[in-house]
This record gives structure tokens, sequence and C-alpha cells, in this order.
């Protein structure tokens, strides 16, 4: 039987092995638009708008259902039909 490293080493391996990623986005995102919590997307208020919430949804929604096949719509009863006792 292999003996496993102490979980809170394995986590904090796991944690800097997974850090070159957002940093490597954060500095793209600095050097295209000026700050590493910017991006293509405008900003934070003007993509997440209170007002065009349910038409955004509903696009979403749309393109799931285009893109994935309505398959995936499974997907959101799986929480429902899985119920364990």
């Amino acid at each position: 039987m292999r003996v496993l490293a102490p979980a809170p080493f394995r986590v904090a391996l796991f944690t800097l092995a997974t850090l070159p990623g957002p940093i490597a986005v954060a500095v793209f995102n600095n050097h295209l638009y000026g700050s590493p919590l910017a991006s293509g997307y405008g900003t934070v208020g003007a993509t997440i708008y209170a007002g065009r919430y349910f038409l955004t949804n509903r696009a979403v929604l749309a393109w799931l259902v285009e893109t994935q096949t309505p398959f995936i719509l499974l997907a959101f009863a799986a929480p429902f039909l899985l119920r364990r006792a």
C-alpha cells in the first residue's frame, strides 16, 4: 500500500502547482487592458447588469442547448433524480 503525504502538504502542493495559470492570465490582462482584474469583456458592472439578467440567462440557455444538444438539460435534473435517501 502506498503512503500518501499529509493532506495539508498535498493541498499546498496543488495550490502552488495551479498558481502559474491565474498569474499568467493576470499579467496578460494587465498588459492588454491596464489592470489584472480587467478583461476584454469590459467592466464587471457592464458585464453583469441586473437589467439584462433574464435576457442574458435566456440567451445562455439557448446557446447551451444549441451547442451541446438538449441532453445537457438532464444535468439540471440530476440533483433531483439522483437524490440519496
